[in-house]
């Protein structure tokens, strides 16, 4: 999101140079260059998206329970986190199935990353709802897997709809450097 945002201020920075100054052709030829790049659309969004998922398969996988859930913050706060984690840990095997977890963060993450390639911003929040209202529930099966995903996955309509406002900046950017 912090890219995302800034790479949206660089942009408007950019569109107020030109409307208040007088740029070079060659520093406007520059700029052009730096916009038609083939980075963004579609297939960038869909990245926003995966990377995450690429990331928090990573993490996840092959951690005990304890380690996710008494994170080293909490353990700085109060020391009695460590205890905690090392209590819980045992019990990884029967409460969280890592591989499970991983496959329906990823089936998620493959659904949000479509909706976000063709700007259905709504409709991303409403998968996360039913995502969290069917996979999020507590289950016996995958009990520690509910809990982590639940608390895992980011709010990625804003994200999104900032990325695509940044895209259409440089896209108007872009085309206003080529008159």
């Amino acid at each position: 999101m912090i890219a995302v945002v800034m790479e949206k201020m660089a942009l408007e920075t950019a569109q107020f140079v030109l409307n208040t100054t007088e740029v070079t052709p060659s520093a406007r030829a520059r700029l052009a260059v730096a916009l038609g790049s083939e980075s963004g659309g579609e297939n960038t969004a869909r990245r926003l998206v995966g990377v995450e998922y690429a990331w928090a398969s990573g993490y996840l996988f092959h951690r005990p329970i304890g380690d996710l859930l008494i994170t080293e913050m909490m353990m700085e706060s109060n020391r009695s986190g460590e205890w905690r984690r090392h209590a819980i840990n045992p019990l990884s095997p029967l409460v969280y199935n890592t591989r499970r977890t991983i496959n329906l963060y990823g089936d998620l993450t493959a659904d949000l990353a479509e909706l976000a390639a063709h700007r259905e911003f709504k409709q991303l929040d409403q998968r996360m709802s039913e995502f969290m209202q069917h996979e999020g529930q507590m289950r016996f099966k995958n009990l520690g897997g509910s809990i982590v995903v639940s608390a895992a996955v980011p709010a990625y309509a804003k994200v999104v709809e900032t990325f695509w406002k940044a895209e259409d900046l440089r896209l108007a950017l872009h085309a206003r450097l080529q008159t």
